[in-house]
């Protein structure tokens, strides 16, 4: 695969450091810098189901103290893998949520998102992402601001799985 410096033949996939580059800009002063792109479209008007999208993409500069370096994994994305385990100056993720109301104050979602972290831009691959997936059910708790409390099991690879309960959609 060609770096994102190199010109690439038309034949060739461009790499995800290419795809997200044109939305970065350098942060200053060794600060960890988030970009994230979110949309949802309702289905169909006669039934409420919605697709929902999320594009993340964070980057440190400088002397970043460990612990405030972008990380992957936690409740909102790339649920199943724990928050924090994987950390790095890079992060680039995406996830799709398919959310559909069953009955009265029930729903149900389900979820695909990939992820990684990276030292730099230049080192995020195709064949370097981790996946992520899995069901929630969502309960309505407050119908004037149509928000849920929501339980989510994630899975990924090789046993990576956990469980979420929380308020509001992951995005």
């Amino acid at each position: 695969m060609a770096s994102p410096e190199s010109s690439s033949p038309a034949n060739e996939r461009p790499s995800p450091a290419r795809l997200v580059a044109a939305a970065i800009s350098p942060s200053p002063q060794g600060e960890a810098s988030p970009s994230n792109a979110c949309r949802q479209a309702r289905l169909s008007p006669a039934t409420p189901r919605v697709l929902a999208g999320q594009v993340t993409s964070s980057y440190a500069t400088g002397n970043v103290p460990f612990y405030e370096l972008p990380e992957m994994g936690g409740s909102s994305q790339m649920r199943g893998y724990y928050q924090g385990g994987l950390r790095d100056n890079v992060l680039v993720d995406a996830q799709v949520e398919l959310r559909i109301h069953v009955w009265n104050i029930f729903g149900v979602a389900g979820w695909f998102g990939v992820g990684q972290v990276q030292n730099t831009y230049s080192q995020v691959a195709w064949d370097q992402f981790h996946l992520s997936y899995g069901p929630g059910l969502r309960i309505m708790v407050d119908s004037k601001h149509q928000t849920n409390l929501r339980f989510d099991f994630g899975f990924g690879p090789n046993g990576i799985k956990g469980f979420y309960v929380d308020f509001g959609e992951a995005f």
